[in-house]
């Protein structure tokens, strides 16, 4: 795409999310934790959403998912610490 011709010619690459919570829809906080934990792999980015029009449930859902991801042996790290591990993965350096 046009898009991806200029990110790349500039050097840069994009970013985007592979677990999407849908947590902007008025989702649950049960539903939202299910989702993350069905979802998550090594890698993933998580996509999430503080609504301040509605109710958010995402701050509740968040006191379960992160010492659950934790106990699975996750850690939570920057787009580019997660960029660098993909690089010493692959082999580019």
């Amino acid at each position: 795409s046009l898009v991806e011709e200029i990110v790349t010619a500039n050097g840069d690459k994009i970013i985007l999310w592979d677990v999407d919570t849908r947590d902007w829809a008025g989702r649950t906080s049960v539903d939202i934790v299910n989702s993350v934990m069905q979802e998550t792999v090594p890698g993933s980015i998580i996509l999430l959403h503080d609504y301040a029009v509605c109710e958010s449930t995402t701050v509740d859902a968040l006191k379960e998912i992160l010492p659950r991801l934790s106990a699975a042996g996750y850690r939570f790290v920057t787009v580019t610490e997660l960029l660098s591990y993909a690089i010493s993965a692959s082999g580019d350096d």
